[in-house]
């Protein structure tokens, strides 16, 4: 945990994010800003999502096939630990 996570009101607080619409990545951002650990769940890398994406800042990031079995069960292990899960809308 770096420094600046260790402190803040939302210190201690571990957090899933499942990457998508703009306002979970606003609010993983913040949450990570005022201490939480946050965990990024992103389906595949995109060429716009590199390290000097604003909306990725501070936090952990693993890629995840989640229309595998595998991918699946590690998503759901990440959740299970977690003190929150953040994610956004479906379609419609």
């Amino acid at each position: 945990m770096s420094d600046h996570q260790s402190r803040g009101p939302s210190a201690g607080i571990t957090i899933v994010e499942f990457a998508g619409l703009t306002p979970v990545s606003v609010a993983g951002m913040l949450l990570c800003g005022m201490g939480a650990e946050v965990i990024r769940v992103d389906r595949r890398e995109h060429p716009a999502d590199t390290a000097g994406n604003t909306l990725r800042r501070g936090r952990r990031s693993v890629v995840l096939d989640l229309k595998h079995p595998g991918g699946v069960r590690v998503a759901r292990r990440l959740a299970a630990r977690a003190d929150v899960l953040l994610e956004g809308p479906g379609p419609g």
